[in-house]
C-alpha cells in the first residue's frame, strides 16, 4: 500500500511539474527578433531640393472647417488630430484632458472621456488615441494608468484594458491587439517593441531594437495610415514599417548627399 501510494504521489508531482512548465512556456511564448534581421531601405535626400516641401500638385485639401467649441471649454489644445469618416478627432492633453470630436462642418459632436478615478475616466490625461473605422470605436491610451480605454464614437464608454508592463507609446493593430514601445528586460535591458494582447496578459512577439535603430522612448511615436503602422521614435535614425504584427521594413533616414 505504501509503495502504491508513493508511486501515485510521484505521478501527481510529475504531472504538476509538467503542468507548471507548460503554463510558464505558454505565458512567455514569444520570439525575440532583432531588427537587424528586417529589410533595410535607405532614403537619400538632396538638401534644398526634394526635402523643402510638397509641390502644390502633390497634395489636395479635402475639408476646411471652423471648429465650434462649446462654452464649457475655454481653450483647446491640439497634440494630435485625425480626420476619419467625416469626423475630426482632436487630442487635448494639455487644457481639457479629453478628445474632442467634431463633424465635417465643424459642429461639436462629443468629448471622449474626462478626468477622474472611475474606470471610464483618465487618472491624468489621454496620451494617444486611434480610431477604428470598421468597429466605429476609439482606442485611447493613458500612460499614467497603463490602460487602454475603448469608447464608441459618441463618447460612450465600452471597456478598459490594462498592461502589466509600462509602455511609453502604443500603436493599434486590431481589437485586443496593440503595438507597444517598452523597456524589455529579457532583451538585454534595451528599448524594444512588443505585440501586446492586454486582455490575455500576453506578449505575442518582441522586437529587440539595437544597432540599426537609434531609439529614444517618447509618447505618440506610432502613426497609422491605410492599415499600416509606422513607428517613428524620437531622435531616431529609422522609421519602422509594420503590417499587422510584423515589422516589414526599416527605412533609414537619411544619407544626405550634398550637391557638388
Amino acid at each position: 500500500m505504501r509503495r502504491q501510494h508513493a508511486k501515485k504521489m510521484n505521478k501527481q508531482i510529475i504531472f504538476l511539474f509538467c503542468l507548471i512548465l507548460t503554463c510558464s512556456c505558454v505565458k512567455s511564448s514569444h520570439s525575440d527578433v532583432l531588427c537587424e534581421e528586417c529589410p533595410v531601405r535607405i532614403i537619400d535626400i538632396l538638401p534644398m531640393h526634394e526635402s523643402i516641401m510638397f509641390e502644390m500638385g502633390e497634395c489636395q485639401i479635402e475639408v476646411v472647417a471652423e471648429l465650434s467649441l462649446p462654452n464649457t471649454f475655454k481653450y483647446m489644445g491640439c497634440q494630435k488630430m485625425i480626420y476619419e469618416d467625416g469626423y475630426f478627432y482632436i487630442l487635448d492633453e494639455k487644457y481639457n484632458r479629453t478628445i474632442h470630436v467634431f463633424d465635417s462642418l465643424g459642429n461639436y459632436h462629443a468629448n471622449v472621456g474626462t478626468r477622474g478615478r472611475a474606470e471610464h475616466e483618465y487618472i491624468n490625461a489621454p496620451t494617444d488615441f486611434f480610431v477604428d473605422t470598421q468597429t466605429k470605436t476609439i482606442h485611447v491610451f493613458e500612460r499614467d494608468s497603463r490602460r487602454i480605454l475603448i469608447f464608441n464614437k459618441d463618447g460612450s464608454f465600452i471597456k478598459s484594458l490594462k498592461f502589466n508592463s509600462w509602455p511609453y507609446s502604443i500603436g493599434y493593430i486590431k481589437p485586443g491587439t496593440y503595438w507597444a514601445a517598452f523597456n524589455y528586460k529579457k532583451a538585454g535591458n534595451d528599448a524594444g517593441l512588443g505585440v501586446f494582447c492586454p486582455e490575455a496578459d500576453k506578449i505575442k512577439r518582441a522586437y529587440n531594437l539595437k544597432k540599426d535603430c537609434a531609439f529614444v522612448n517618447k509618447h505618440r511615436t506610432f502613426r497609422k495610415y491605410d492599415g499600416i503602422n509606422y513607428h517613428i521614435p524620437n531622435l531616431s535614425d529609422s522609421v519602422l514599417v509594420m503590417k499587422g504584427d510584423t515589422i516589414t521594413e526599416i527605412v533609414k533616414k537619411y544619407e544626405v548627399k550634398i550637391p557638388k
